[in-house]
């Protein structure tokens, strides 16, 4: 060691030379070590009683499934009740909306018909060319049976019979 200037028993120190940067990995550990997984499972966990924690809460939330239980069919059976008088009040306006068109088609139909009823006879007075009785006229049983068609009670050539058939029919 003489060679280099080193007289023996002295202290040399030697810096060798590290290959790969800067280094910092231990840095890196002590962050992943921050950020590592936090133990959630703390219901695998057993209390002082040695029951398990999962147990416990399974329990309490049995027991308040349980109380809320009445209030779950009272609000089932409002449900009900109010979906029926939906329905109800649905069926109702549905059938006085078919009792009105009906009501509507109805007075359309007889208003055409004593038209039709009123101008047949009409042409029929103004020229038969029919073959008649000496009367000249229809027998009493004809205007009957003409009187008798629904909705045409106020067509009739004499007040007399409409008010004694008016009065029959009520009879009957």
């Amino acid at each position: 060691m003489g060679e280099y200037g080193v007289d023996e028993g002295s202290v040399v120190a030697q810096v060798a030379r590290l290959l790969g940067g800067k280094g910092g990995f231990g840095a890196m550990l002590r962050g992943a070590g921050r950020t590592g997984k936090l133990t959630d499972n703390f219901d695998a966990c057993r209390d002082l009683s040695g029951r398990r924690v999962r147990h416990q809460e399974a329990e309490k939330r049995l027991a308040e499934w349980a109380a809320d239980q009445k209030e779950r069919e009272l609000e089932k059976v409002a449900q009900q009740h109010i979906k029926k008088q939906l329905r109800e009040e649905k069926l109702r306006l549905q059938e006085e909306m078919e009792a009105k068109l009906a009501a509507d088609v109805q007075v359309h139909n007889i208003r055409g018909v004593r038209e039709a009823v009123t101008s047949g006879l009409a042409a029929a007075g103004e020229g038969s060319k029919r073959k008649g009785g000496g009367s000249g006229g229809t027998s009493p049983l004809q205007k009957k049976k003409a009187l008798k068609v629904w909705g045409m009670e106020e067509v009739s050539d004499d007040s007399d019979e409409d008010s004694e058939d008016g009065e029959e029919e009520e009879r009957e």
